[in-house]
């Protein structure tokens, strides 16, 4: 009897093993309880990397613009706008045809719904922040588990602890990197090999939102000669926009910031132009339009580029 339960043990720790090392030993694969569908391709020239310091408040899909706000998550496509799903979501990006997103209204979870609000799934059961689309899937960053970074697999459907020995605060994913501020290191700027899974150090300026452009790195510093900075290849940080910051985007080419409204200048500073008297607190692009929150009613308002109206989205 004894050996007969001790051979049904031995066997029950085999068949549970697999389980075992996924929970508890940091790097291993967590197995989706669901299939997702395989992706065609990241549509990166849509998921724009300055969105993600931004909050991701809105996404693209071709023809089709997505916000959100506390009535939850709309599709704009022409001139109809037409409520998809219920959650309050931020950090959104498009990948295929699935929209990845962290579900406010669910402690901040990892979720993704289709583009047409159908098939809406839960995709990890603690909260993520910094969802981002890269080349070969979704990151995020879990703020439960010490701002460690994960990666999210969305061919073969599960995810995965890609680093844990640095905090992940604001990052933006550019090709085959990452780069971030450190929480274990001042807020400094790094950058981390999404491959080699190495990070280097980049700057020590306290940093605050960052945005990755034609191949250069662009963040705004918030200590001592705050402003918008630029790292171009010869890896020496360059002041482009000087004084206090409190958002900032970059799109076909012009630097959008606010410092009390908003302003359209030249990568390289120049040619300064006011456009709207907002106190904005965060800055999305797309569609020839620029997406921002009012600092003070937190509504949301789209401003045309082209048209130089402004309409409501809240």
């Amino acid at each position: 009897m004894f050996r007969r339960i001790v051979v049904v043990l031995i066997i029950l720790f085999f068949l549970l093993l697999p389980f075992l090392v996924v929970w508890f030993f940091p790097g291993a694969e967590k197995i989706l309880p669901f299939e997702l569908p395989g992706i065609a391709k990241v549509k990166e020239d849509l998921n724009f990397s300055g969105n993600v310091s931004n909050m991701g408040f809105v996404a693209f899909d071709e023809d089709k613009l997505f916000y959100s706000n506390t009535w939850g998550i709309f599709c704009v496509t022409g001139d109809d706008s037409v409520k998809i799903l219920d959650d309050y979501a931020q950090y959104m990006v498009v990948v295929d045809d699935r929209i990845y997103y962290e579900n406010l209204s669910d402690y901040g979870k990892l979720y993704s719904v289709r583009t047409d609000g159908a098939d809406r799934l839960a995709l990890t059961d603690f909260a993520v922040t910094n969802v981002m689309a890269g080349q070969d899937g979704v990151y995020f960053i879990s703020p439960d588990d010490l701002s460690s970074l994960y990666r999210l697999d969305t061919e073969e459907g599960f995810y995965q602890l890609l680093s844990d020995d640095d905090m992940f605060l604001s990052a933006v994913v550019g090709g085959n990197k990452l780069y971030y501020s450190s929480g274990n290191d001042g807020c400094y700027l790094y950058c981390f090999d999404l491959k080699e899974k190495r990070k280097t150090w980049l700057v020590d300026h306290v940093v605050q939102k960052i945005v990755v452009y034609g191949g250069e790195v662009y963040y705004s510093r918030i200590d001592k000669d705050e402003g918008v900075y630029r790292i171009g290849s010869d890896g020496v940080p360059e002041r482009i926009v000087s004084g206090a910051v409190s958002a900032f985007n970059i799109f076909n080419d012009k630097l959008y910031y606010c410092t009390n409204g908003v302003y359209e200048c030249n990568l390289d500073g120049s040619e300064k132009i006011f456009l709207v008297d907002a106190p904005s607190v965060s800055i999305c692009v797309g569609a020839n339009s620029l997406f921002y929150i009012d600092g003070i009613e937190f509504v949301l308002y789209k401003y045309d580029l082209v048209t130089k109206e402004i309409t409501i989205f809240s």
